[in-house]
């Protein structure tokens, strides 16, 4: 087990074996649910399902949504479904995208936890134990295991998290502003309480991509402090068949953190140390990505700049040139598609 560590004082060890399968509780309902998007994952689907079904800890739901596959996913899910009863299939009747699917297996979990993890990748056998471990010792209604192994097709290439400079390996509180701004904003780190989700009405946000940038960063700030701490390995499937397309990627990341902006406002929660948005490959195309683009910086430019220290040059540079600028036309006419590409694509070198 990873949780051994020290936390504000308390010890959580590992002398006791015992805690290695949790007992069954008697209450009807399964501790953790886990829920599972699918959306034509066949070629991984079966492996992502038996990592789950082999954990270490049974009292689980599976509540695997099936956003209208085309492929072999739906039969997979029945096979596995027929076999554990555990496992339970969710066919939506319109496409839900990420977000959506998400909704409905939350709308339907029965779990005291609930975890989320996506069709392609897999964990380690003892994932969700650590995880619950940790939830039930601290009392913590999120809990986040800093632990993941990109996998590529490319065995040569993979590759373990680096902790992000900050996070120590054992199980430690850092400030919820800290967690939103240096950790990544992914689903699959973290189990939460069911309740906390329910009592803060947290649901996933409708946005084609990185719907997770919003729920995790939203959860999070919700908090003063959150707990981190190196747990077994979630694997990260980095697959070469992405249907997402290069120029739509830092795009669609943009509109969920324009929702997380939203969100912050209409709650109320202060945006002062807070990370509002970051660049990946963005390519602005069309005028109506400018536009969208504008419009999130013209509502979070002074917030932004009141913390530049978050952000990277290109950041900034982006988001001025944009404001700089009153139309598409314009800024093209400065900036020019290609040249704008390759300046954004050198932060990543």
């Amino acid at each position: 087990m990873h949780t051994s560590g020290n936390i504000e004082k308390e010890s959580f060890t590992d002398n006791d074996p015992s805690h290695l399968l949790f007992p069954i509780p008697a209450a009807m309902k399964p501790c953790i649910s886990i829920i599972i998007p699918v959306y034509n994952t066949a070629p991984y689907l079966g492996k992502c399902l038996d990592s789950v079904l082999g954990q270490t800890f049974r009292d689980i739901e599976i509540l695997c949504v099936d956003d209208l596959s085309t492929d072999d996913s739906p039969a997979i899910l029945s096979q596995k479904a027929e076999a554990d009863a555990r496992l339970r299939v969710i066919r939506l009747e319109e496409k839900g995208f990420d977000c959506g699917a998400r909704n409905r297996g939350l709308a339907e979990s029965q779990g005291k936890y609930v975890y989320f993890m996506d069709s392609d990748d897999w964990i380690d056998p003892d994932f969700l134990e650590a995880m619950l471990r940790l939830a039930e010792t601290s009392g913590e209604p999120v809990v986040t295991n800093a632990n993941y192994v990109e996998e590529h097709p490319d065995t040569g290439k993979r590759s373990f998290s680096s902790r992000f400079g900050f996070v120590r390996e054992e199980a430690s509180f850092y400030p919820s502003r800290q967690i939103q701004s240096c950790f990544p904003p992914v689903l699959w780190e973290r189990l939460y309480r069911r309740s906390f989700l329910l009592e803060n009405d947290v649901r996933f946000v409708n946005v084609k991509s990185a719907s997770d940038v919003t729920f995790t960063g939203l959860t999070t700030v919700l908090r003063e402090k959150g707990l981190l701490f190196c747990g077994p390995y979630y694997h990260y499937v980095q697959r070469t068949d992405s249907l997402m397309k290069l120029s739509d990627r830092g795009f669609l990341d943009l509109a969920a953190f324009d929702a997380l902006y939203d969100a912050l406002v209409s709650r109320g929660i202060p945006r002062d140390g807070l990370k509002l948005f970051y660049i990946g490959p963005v390519i602005l195309d069309t005028e109506s990505k400018f536009d969208a683009l504008r419009s999130f910086f013209l509502k979070a430019a002074s917030d932004i700049r009141r913390n530049p220290a978050l952000y990277v040059p290109h950041d900034l540079f982006l988001m001025e040139s944009v404001l700089a600028s009153p139309d598409y036309t314009a800024w093209r006419s400065r900036y020019g598609v290609s040249s704008m590409v390759a300046f954004i694509r050198s932060s990543k070198k």
